[in-house]
């Protein structure tokens, strides 16, 4: 399945037979000589009686994910489309959180994939906020101004005035090179054409640039909104296309509201 491009391998491991090791996923996940993908989604039952689902994420790369968005929107199409529940509304969660999915037909959902936190302080190695609560990175003699946002994963927005003129791939790796953060973080560029329109492009751990990112646009989208330049609801243009966000400020969920496109269904022999 896909989501603006952003393609996902699902597999239904509700019965917890399946287990894959890094090198059966980056093999499947090599777009000349496997099936191709940016993530593996693995569905499995949910962890407690409150919940419907519970989902594991591989990057291409083979290392696990903590949250995706656009990931979690093709996988509540999954279970509706092979009807896996009833319900329309379900609670699916990660390793790290939990999202609510509204399905609203066969290609169309709107998710609720919780509360910010701009103050994500447990990935910051010793680097302090400037006056105007941004923090910056010096790559290759260029200074980057940008935000941090924990939304499941982690994200590091940076606001540019021409995404089309920066090397994300180069970018985003470099920062993930510096001593800046712990652990590795999504890097995301993004570009305002006014209140309530914005151009992304992101760099995704594990994969690298990707036609879209459902998590980092939320994460871009609330940036905006806690900054005073961005609208309530934003459209929010990738290169896989368009998506919406909504976020009413602190104490509130951010929603999204997406695509997604089932591609095929086949069987994988890994022996």
């Amino acid at each position: 399945m896909h989501s603006l491009g952003n393609d996902f391998m699902i597999i239904n491991n509700l019965n917890n037979k399946i287990t894959l090791s890094l090198l059966n996923i980056s093999n499947i996940s090599n777009r000349n000589t496997g099936i191709g993908f940016n993530q593996l989604l693995l569905l499995e039952k949910p962890k407690n009686y409150i919940t419907d689902f519970n989902y594991r994420i591989f990057n291409s790369d083979g290392s696990e994910a903590m949250q995706c968005g656009n990931g979690v929107c093709c996988l509540s199409q999954f279970i509706y489309k092979n009807r896996l529940t009833t319900k329309r509304s379900i609670i699916i969660t990660t390793k790290k959180s939990t999202v609510l999915v509204n399905i609203i037909d066969i290609n169309k959902v709107k998710l609720n994939i919780g509360k910010p936190n701009f103050y994500p302080r447990n990935i910051l190695n010793k680097i302090q906020l400037n006056r105007n609560n941004l923090y910056s990175v010096e790559i290759n003699q260029e200074k980057f101004l940008f935000s941090l946002v924990f939304i499941g994963n982690y994200h590091c927005i940076i606001k540019v005035n021409n995404i089309n003129s920066i090397p994300v791939n180069k970018i985003g790796l470099l920062i993930n090179k510096s001593n800046l953060f712990k652990k590795q973080i999504n890097v995301t560029f993004m570009q305002v054409i006014n209140n309530y329109y914005i151009k992304l492009r992101v760099y995704e751990i594990g994969c690298g640039e990707t036609l879209a990112c459902g998590s980092a646009s939320c994460a871009a989208v609330a940036v905006g909104i806690q900054h005073n330049y961005l609208s309530k609801l934003v459209k929010v243009k990738l290169p896989g296309g368009k998506l919406f966000i909504s976020w009413l400020g602190l104490y509130h969920p951010i929603i999204m509201y997406n695509n997604t496109k089932h591609i095929y269904d086949g069987i994988l022999n890994l022996k």
